[in-house]
């Protein structure tokens, strides 16, 4: 399943600074003190009315439902009440006042709801709630955990706080997404994904892909420089083929270049476009192709290749205007099944 792109995506990976960039919908995010902490993915924002961020602010409006709002929490310590996103009418709480520390709902001067869901302390879960016009449902990590008949509009002109002066969040928090829709079960347990772990590699005892594969194995990137060598001792060392398949995630909605280095044939499809087609006999030799991806959503990618005789490489790079060529990391791949890890 491939999951929409969100309207809004804080990914909060910068490493200094007040300002969070909105990975998805270009909204910043105004912090009043610096606070970066290693996060889920990546980094994170540490929230605390002591000594970490108090105010964390943007200039949104509020988004009438259908809506879904996602976060992966680290509740540091019980409070009297925390909110996560919030507005001068509405409130998503971590912790509904009244020391119950139960995710819920406040339309200010209405009502005060809560689901029957806690996030732990000191331990990374993930949270999303979705909004409907009859009803606001509560996930943790993936599952669903209550549904209130309860319609609110979502809150975004703050975070970590209600109303930016009170019921201060003690959490750290990461990969923030906010959806214009309402996900399903299976969108909201595929987002509760800890992060990417690799591809599915399949490996082919012949040079053309044919067949049943010899070997699946979960690869953590596509980074091989076998020389005279082969990826296992059940391949041979030449005529040999292999099959990376599954999902990538960007971090930015981007223009990306993907770049393969390979020796001998390679094809690569994103989002199930050709964009590398060397399906020759050569040494080692770069090729790239550009796509536009959208910040939090994953597209389906292929690579093949295959080796004729002599050395051996396989390698997937990416790169985009923030950023620099890489190896594609393990954290935004995801594999199409399971297998050994390489």
């Amino acid at each position: 399943m491939t999951l929409p792109a969100p309207k809004h995506y804080w990914n909060f990976n910068e490493t200094g600074g007040t300002v969070a960039a909105d990975a998805a919908g270009g909204a910043m995010m105004a912090l009043d003190r610096p606070s970066w902490v290693p996060g889920r993915v990546g980094n994170a924002v540490r929230f605390n009315p002591s000594d970490g961020v108090r105010l964390a602010t943007t200039t949104l409006p509020e988004m009438p439902p259908p809506w879904t709002a996602a976060f992966w929490v680290k509740r540091e310590a019980d409070s009297q009440g925390a909110s996560l996103w919030s507005s001068n009418k509405h409130a998503l709480k971590l912790e509904q006042w009244g020391n119950t520390h139960q995710v819920g709902l406040t339309a200010f001067g209405q009502f005060d709801a809560s689901f029957d869901g806690t996030a732990p302390l000191n331990e990374w879960a993930h949270l999303a709630v979705v909004g409907t016009a009859t009803e606001t449902k509560l996930y943790l990590n993936g599952s669903p955990h209550g549904t209130l008949a309860k319609s609110v509009e979502l809150g975004l002109r703050w975070l970590g706080s209600t109303q930016g002066y009170q019921e201060f969040a003690s959490a750290i928090l990461d990969e923030v997404k906010v959806f214009d829709q309402a996900l399903t079960d299976a969108q909201v347990a595929e987002l509760a994904t800890v992060t990417g772990t690799g591809l599915t590699g399949q490996y082919f005892t012949n040079a053309n892909l044919s067949g049943t594969p010899a070997l699946t194995r979960l690869d953590a990137t596509v980074n091989f420089d076998w020389g005279i060598g082969s990826p296992d001792p059940s391949i041979p060392v030449d005529r040999f083929s292999a099959r990376w398949t599954g999902q990538v995630e960007a971090e930015r909605s981007e223009t990306y270049t993907f770049t393969t280095t390979s020796d001998d044939g390679v094809r690569l499809w994103v989002n199930s476009q050709l964009l590398i087609d060397n399906w020759t006999v050569h040494s080692v030799t770069d090729n790239s192709g550009n796509i536009a991806l959208v910040a939090g959503q994953r597209y389906d990618i292929k690579m093949e290749f295959f080796e004729n005789d002599g050395a051996a490489t396989a390698k997937l790079a990416w790169s985009s205007p923030s950023t620099p060529r890489q190896i594609v990391p393990a954290a935004r791949l995801y594999p199409s099944g399971s297998g050994t890890r390489a």
